[in-house]
């Protein structure tokens, strides 16, 4: 899911000047968030589907690039058991950070 503060639908992405400048973030990391925020609200977060879509960038890259985002707040990841009882991993992107 992704999560972004309100603004116009107007088919490109717009972010905050302090997210794209958050020294604390490689630019690994902030590429990678910007392309998640490209994404419709419903988008499910795969690092296997990340790494398709890169021809440069496998699976561990872009796991290290979500691990990042995750530990800068701008993702946050859980895992529960859904009512059938199976195990789901649910994933949310902020476009600013969340504590």
């Amino acid at each position: 899911m992704i999560r972004r503060s309100p603004r116009p639908d107007t088919g490109f992405t717009i972010m905050h000047n302090e997210t794209i400048r958050d020294a604390t973030l490689s630019y690994k990391a902030r590429g990678l968030l910007l392309y998640l925020l490209s994404l419709p609200d419903d988008w499910t977060v795969s690092s296997e589907h990340l790494a398709r879509m890169s021809e440069r960038d496998g699976r561990d890259a872009v796991r290290t690039g979500l691990d990042e985002l995750e530990r800068a707040g701008y993702l946050k990841r859980w895992r529960h058991q859904d009512k059938a009882g199976r195990w789901v991993n649910e994933s949310v992107v902020y476009d600013r950070p969340c504590a």
